[in-house]
């Protein structure tokens, strides 16, 4: 596995919420499976672990998130999206061949978004009612509304770098 697993993309302050984060529960508001009405201030400040039981968390502790990066090679798809009008690349869904990791990746124009934020929400929203990388992928890959979302074709790379690189990063 990889040893950068857990590390987050993006500019938003979501993505630095140390071990938040990192955990399969958390929604990308400040809010979690634990914490409906929002993770207490020493959890978020990286005060508090969240591996034991704390008060008011329903039972529900921090678990790892599946990795969200690889050092292997992996099979992607471009995701095209009806953005103003126009069918646009936002990015991609991929998944490590090797260690069954699974991620987003957006095209730099997208990053941080709204629209990202709705691909890595789904991400999320999948791992939360227990589904395997291996479920969503296939999910995902056969996956188009008919208006406004599609998937191409699937792909193959040699390292997450050269899919960024197809990306334009």
């Amino acid at each position: 596995m990889s040893t950068t697993a857990h590390h987050r993309r993006g500019a938003g302050p979501d993505f630095r919420l140390g071990q938040c984060s990192t955990c399969r529960h958390y929604r990308f508001n400040a809010t979690c499976d634990a914490y409906l009405r929002g993770i207490p201030p020493e959890i978020l400040s990286y005060y508090g672990s969240h591996k034991n039981p704390r008060p008011g968390d329903n039972g529900i502790w921090w678990e790892p998130a599946p990795p969200d990066t690889t050092d292997g090679p992996i099979r992607y798809a471009v995701a095209h999206q009806l953005l103003e009008g126009r069918s646009v690349i936002t990015g991609a869904i991929w998944i490590g061949l090797e260690d069954g990791s699974i991620g987003w990746y957006p095209v730099p124009e997208y990053e941080g978004t709204p629209t990202s934020m709705a691909w890595l929400g789904s991400l999320r929203a999948a791992w939360r009612l227990g589904r395997t990388a291996a479920e969503f992928w296939d999910w995902w890959t056969t996956y188009s509304n008919g208006r406004t979302w599609a998937v191409g074709v699937i792909e193959e790379a040699e390292s997450l770098n050269a899919l960024r690189a197809r990306l334009g990063y």
